[in-house]
């Protein structure tokens, strides 16, 4: 009997702990289908679920925006949703609730940047128009001058002389911020020795320049474009030299220019003398016993002086200013040429005569100049008015005299003059 009662006890005492267990709440599987606005899924979202404050879980939707979970039956639980480029989304499911799939939907997040930076590098040369531009930018940071940076441009050549070529054999006039340098080549090159490589913003390479351009030369033109706060200033040079060997020659030079401001001027000075001298000797067999022997000496002094000055003014609309140019020269060439004919078999002389010539020549040239330009618009349109004025005279003296002295004696002269006044106006 005791025996019975003991083993009624065990089993109430099993019955009691194992009723708690039977008792747990079951666990239900949620399926969330999370949307955008045009219901079109949305992968790899960020579900976070909490079941309380401090029991969270959290899972990623997959390719088809998908997402299983697990919650105690008859227990609520908070929904929260992220995804790039959306507002995050949060909703709390009750207990009562008894859905098993839950669709989502999420909406768009407008977003504002605070700056976009697009940076390009542009182009060394472009075309335009009937020239090209030519920025020096990239080849400006290796070099130490402006006129390092044309030595650098390709299709454009130098020389020792500071000449620029543009593929032609005659070198090319030179523009600063649209005016012609009305100075040698030398002195531009030094001119562009003195400017920082970062002092120019672009370079116009006409090769073959618009009517709006003089053209005389026909190599082209350079034209250099400064930026807005690089002034040329004063610059300026003297040059002079010589060289010596029968005869010498001299030559000396100044010249200065002034750009400030609107007003631009500019003084050009050039003086040379030459002296120089041929000498012929010559021997010719003329017949089988007969011996032509000819010594020729030309002697070419000649003397040249060259003044040139010019001023423009700039302002919004309107550009204008004049250039004067005079030139004189003269030369006084004198030869002599002695010729006689040898007999070879006994040594006699059978023609002996002596011709001299002297030339005088003289010339003066003056021109000038008015400029007058209207900008048109911002677009590079102009009208532009050139009035040139030139007289250049001059006069060409020759006297040829020829004495013979074999087999007869008697002597030729001859007297030549020429004059010519030209006047030019061209407008």
């Amino acid at each position: 009997m005791q025996a019975v009662r003991m083993c009624s006890l065990l089993l109430l005492v099993l019955m009691s702990a194992v009723a708690p267990l039977c008792a747990q709440e079951r666990i239900d599987l949620l399926q969330l289908t999370v949307i955008d606005s045009i219901r079109q899924p949305l992968a790899y979202a960020t579900v976070t679920w909490y079941r309380s404050p401090r029991d969270s879980s959290q899972r990623l939707t997959d390719s088809l925006g998908l997402v299983s979970i697990q919650r105690r039956q008859g227990s609520g639980i908070r929904l929260k949703i992220e995804a790039q480029g959306f507002k995050t989304l949060e909703r709390t499911l009750k207990g009562s609730d008894t859905m098993r799939r839950v669709i989502l939907v999420m909406d768009y997040a407008p977003q504002s940047l605070a700056g976009v930076v697009v940076t390009a590098r542009r182009p060394l040369m472009r075309q335009e128009d009937d020239k090209t531009i030519v920025d020096p930018e990239p080849v400006a940071n290796s070099s130490t001058n402006a006129y390092e940076i044309m030595e650098k441009i390709p299709g454009v050549f130098t020389d020792a002389d500071g000449n620029i070529y543009l593929g032609s054999t005659s070198p090319s006039k030179i523009y600063i911020n649209g005016r012609e340098q009305k100075m040698s080549n030398a002195d531009v090159a030094t001119l562009l020795k003195s400017l920082p490589p970062n002092a120019v913003e672009k370079i116009e390479l006409m090769r073959t320049p618009s009517a709006r351009f003089d053209a005389s030369g026909g190599g082209g033109i350079v034209n250099i474009i400064l930026k807005r706060n690089v002034r040329l200033g004063v610059t300026g040079s003297v040059t002079a030299g010589m060289n010596q060997g029968v005869y010498g020659n001299r030559f000396v030079g100044f010249n200065i220019a002034r750009s400030e401001g609107p007003m631009s001027s500019y003084l050009n000075l050039q003086g040379s003398e030459r002296e120089g001298f041929d000498d012929i000797i010559s021997t010719r067999q003329v017949s089988t016993d007969s011996i032509l022997r000819q010594t020729a000496r030309t002697f070419q002094p000649a003397r040249s002086f060259y003044t040139g000055f010019g001023m423009s003014w700039s302002h919004t609309k309107w550009e204008y200013g004049f250039d004067t140019r005079i030139s004189v020269g003269g030369s006084e060439n004198s030869s002599r040429n002695p010729t006689v004919i040898e007999q070879i078999s006994t040594k006699k002389i059978v023609s002996a005569n002596s011709n001299d010539v002297l030339n005088h020549a003289r010339s003066v040239g003056f021109n000038q100049d008015f400029n007058l330009k209207y900008k048109i618009d911002s677009l590079g349109s102009d009208w532009q008015t050139l009035l040139t004025f030139g007289h250049n005279p001059g006069r060409n003296q020759q006297d040829i005299a020829t004495a013979f002295t074999l087999p007869v004696v008697f002597n030729l002269d001859q007297q030549g003059d020429v004059q010519n006044t030209p006047y030019n106006l061209i407008l």
